[in-house]
């Protein structure tokens, strides 16, 4: 399991993953839709300056519904399971090799994760990646919005799931003094 020596989460009830999770993301809405099911929440999360890197897994089918993310730009790669995420009016399947879901922070999104759904996520945050990308584009920029579809059966898609997956492994190897490290390719990764 990615970052499993950083977990944070790990719990069966409902109210307690939505509320400790969201301290990591953002408040948000979780519903099991199968109550046939048992529940189970897994988080494991490293933090470095300008983002963290994230491994989410539910247990049964779940719909998450966190609005508008505000803060934080939110790179969602499958491992394995798949999920629908409708941002806007737009509605993205994300399976493993295939597609990966990229959220803006000022659009609200909806998700369904199904059973066995496990992510690798990498979270921006808002302000540091809207400096970078607006001193590459030479001024202000009013608003930031990436189509929510990243392919990952092509380039870039491709490279940017390795760079994320390079950054998890790194990130649980790495011990406390590698911070700057983790930074670096955390922004590395918001260039590309």
């Amino acid at each position: 399991m990615p970052l499993a020596s950083h977990g944070k989460v790990a719990t069966r009830d409902v109210s307690q993953a939505a509320e400790q999770v969201g301290r990591i993301f953002c408040e948000h809405r979780l519903t099991p839709l199968d109550r046939a099911q048992s529940f189970s929440a897994v988080h494991n999360s490293r933090r470095f300056p300008g983002g963290s890197i994230n491994y989410v897994a539910y247990g049964g089918d779940v719909e998450i519904d966190p609005g508008c993310l505000e803060r934080f730009f939110l790179l969602q790669i499958p491992l394995r399971g798949s999920a629908d995420i409708a941002c806007g009016r737009e509605i993205t399947e994300t399976r493993p090799g295939r597609a990966a879901s990229l959220l803006s922070p000022t659009r609200p999104a909806q998700m369904r994760w199904r059973a066995s759904c496990g992510q690798l996520i990498l979270m921006l945050d808002r302000a540091p990646l809207e400096r970078t990308i607006a001193a590459y584009l030479g001024g202000e920029v009013d608003e930031i919005v990436f189509t929510p579809l990243l392919p990952l059966d092509r380039e870039p898609g491709r490279s940017i799931a390795s760079q994320v997956a390079h950054l998890a492994r790194l990130a649980q190897d790495t011990g406390a003094g590698d911070t700057d490290l983790l930074r670096r390719i955390g922004e590395a990764i918001g260039h590309t």
